[in-house]
């Protein structure tokens, strides 16, 4: 009885392992279809084609059929936007593969090369490079440009003007301008014009208030203005183009933009700029200008005010003089570092990196700031994490009593430096605010005037205490006040911190 069970299992794992062996040899049979969508223009396309799909068709040899498609064609252009639209994902970047129904796509051809490797490997299992042919995938050739695709499109007449705002360094809006070549094969009156979402802004926005769309939609890269109508965002595509270009092949669409005044555009974007956004720059500038660093250095500077004995009009010039030294300085060192961030944030993918980090620096510096709110409530002022160094702090102070030797020049160069010393702490709020404000393109139309804005926040507490001083308080007084109040500028400062780092975590999501 054992024997014949013991055949009877036999017998069946022989079956069971040659119906999985005809399984797989009957799965291995079928290739799977990779839909390669790319341009002749695309220089991501060629390194994608030329250095990493090489390898992927050695691995899985006639298991994997490319087919190559190109959207610089209508019909591949179309071919593309109908699997996009099935999909559900529009206006990727180039180039593009299609398995099935899954479209791939990153500006990181790493990221998209594992992606690939991922879905094959799920569908063909590990790569095995001795399957390697010299059989040449399938490949779908350019086509013959269609000229004309209806009898109204080439009727000749007014110009089709068109509007294109796009940014340096966008994928997408390379896609956009490719877009715009292969339908203005269709429309031989079709006009290019192009814009760049901030150095355009004020002409942008007046064309956005022409069209009456919503402030939130005047300034995206891509966006297509052609007449009355405006193609933003997703809505980029041949067919939403053609449709709108179609409306205009008897009349001709102006550039209606030319004539605009733009001096009502340069108001909205100010209106705008007045609001929330300058608010939120302020109470940054504030919130810097009451934290410990700062504070610290003007009770000191507040004290050797009063027993430098010096009359009351020499004392508020010797103020001035250092706080216009702080406010030079701060404002000269946030010029360069919106330039160094302005170039380094143009470099492919370095913006994205740069804001990453420092999303994630404001969120940690707001748990560093509440954990020295919980010190400051417990009387530990000393403990808190961020406060200037005990060597920099010195330095100030010598600085100070330098300066207060001599007049208002004495000051005004003492104000300099102690600037330059204090960056090492108030630097912390700083650059988070001023690499937000580079990120929102209607904020970074008006850079320069958030940052004035923001450094006459950050002294308005030192010619607060200046004038108090001038008018007797005393350096015990503003010293009460400081303990009294530093938990709470501690919290104000985790709050600032943390919002600043969502904010720059949204910025990351929307590039």
């Amino acid at each position: 009885m054992i024997r014949l069970f013991r055949r009877a299992f036999v017998l069946s794992s022989i079956l069971a392992l040659a119906l999985a062996l005809r399984l797989s040899s009957a799965l291995a049979a079928e290739p799977v279809e990779l839909t390669v969508y790319h341009s002749p223009l695309c220089a991501s396309c060629q390194e994608f084609e030329q250095r990493l799909l090489p390898d992927r068709q050695a691995n899985y040899g006639e298991a994997l059929v490319v087919r190559h498609v190109d959207i610089s064609t209508p019909e591949g252009l179309a071919e593309l936007e109908l699997a996009e639209a099935a999909a559900g994902s529009f206006n990727n970047p180039l180039p593009v593969l299609q398995l099935d129904d899954i479209l791939l796509a990153d500006v990181d051809q790493s990221v998209l090369a594992a992606q690939l490797d991922s879905e094959l490997l799920a569908r063909l299992g590990p790569p095995n490079p001795l399957t390697a042919t010299d059989s040449h995938p399938a490949t779908v050739e350019p086509t013959s440009a269609v000229i004309c695709s209806s009898e109204s499109a080439c009727v000749t007449g007014a110009p089709l003007h068109v509007a294109v705002v796009s940014k340096p360094y966008c994928d997408v809006c390379d896609r956009t301008r490719l877009l715009l070549g292969v339908v203005a094969q269709d429309y031989p009156r079709i006009v290019i014009h192009e814009f760049d979402q901030a150095e355009d802004a004020e002409i942008l926005e007046a064309i956005g208030h022409d069209l009456g769309l919503p402030t939130d939609q005047r300034l995206i890269a891509p966006s297509l203005y052609v007449g009355s109508h405006a193609l933003v965002g997703e809505q980029v595509n041949s067919e939403a183009l053609r449709a709108v270009l179609d409306e205009y092949v008897a009349s001709g669409a102006p550039a209606f933009w030319e004539q605009m005044d733009t001096s009502a555009a340069q108001g909205s974007i100010l209106a705008r700029f007045r609001s929330l956004s300058a608010l939120g720059v302020l109470l940054a500038g504030l919130i810097d200008g009451v934290n410990p660093c700062a504070f610290a250095t003007i009770l000191f500077f507040v004290s050797y005010l009063a027993v430098s004995r010096r009359e009351r009009r020499e004392m508020v010039l010797v103020g001035l003089a250092f706080a216009l030294g702080v406010f030079v300085t701060y404002f000269a060192v946030g010029l360069g570092a919106m330039r160094l961030l302005s170039v380094v944030q143009a470099v492919r993918g370095v913006g994205v990196v740069l804001y990453s980090l420092m999303a994630l620096a404001c969120l940690v510096l707001g748990v560093l700031s509440y954990r020295d709110y919980l010190l400051a409530r417990q009387g530990n002022l000393g403990d808190m994490s961020l406060n200037l160094p005990a060597g920099i702090r010195e330095r100030i102070h010598r600085q100070i009593r330098a300066g207060r030797k001599s007049f208002w020049g004495a000051a005004l160069l003492s104000g300099i430096v102690v600037s330059l010393l204090e960056l090492a702490c108030t630097g912390q709020v700083y650059l988070p605010t001023i690499s937000y404000v580079l990120s929102m393109p209607e904020m970074r139309a008006s850079a320069l005037l958030h940052l004035a804005l923001y450094n006459l926040a950050f002294i308005f507490p030192l010619l607060v205490v200046l004038a108090l001083a001038v008018y007797g308080v005393s350096v015990k007084r503003f010293q009460d006040l400081f303990v009294r109040h530093a938990a709470k500028t501690k919290l104000a400062m985790a709050g600032l911190f943390v919002l600043l780092g969502v904010l720059l975590a949204i910025q990351v999501l929307m590039i």
